[in-house]
């Protein structure tokens, strides 16, 4: 399989489950509503069988996966974004404090992410 097949196939697939994972959140809010305003008892909605906590851990795992193919599609580009990186910013020195700047800010957003998570359950 040539590498072009490949990108396509990510691409293909990138956006498969993202429409998943907005369909599903969409599904989530509105048929129901918002986390934790309504009780769960017996008679639970049911939506093609599953009730919220069910869709709500398929979210779950298929933005995982989307996350997964997001990490392959930077690591299929990564030449194209090194070359567009360079280009856009020319200064070697800088291109280094904006790049561990960049990743620094994306990891504190991601570790900041999961303490609320944690906190809040």
């Amino acid at each position: 399989m040539k590498k072009s097949d490949i990108k396509f196939l990510n691409e293909a697939l990138m956006f498969l489950f993202l429409s998943i994972l907005a369909g599903i959140g969409l599904l989530m809010r509105f048929s129901f509503g918002e986390h934790g305003t309504e009780s769960h008892s017996a008679g639970e909605e049911l939506v093609l069988g599953f009730g919220d906590s069910v869709w709500g851990t398929i979210h779950l795992y298929v933005g995982l996966t989307l996350v997964i193919l997001i990490v392959i599609h930077i690591y299929l580009h990564f030449s194209a974004i090194q070359s567009m990186y360079s280009k856009f910013i020319t200064n070697p020195q800088k291109r280094k404090i904006v790049g561990v700047t960049y990743i620094l800010i994306c990891l504190v957003a991601f570790f900041l992410f999961i303490v609320a998570k944690s906190v809040g359950h």
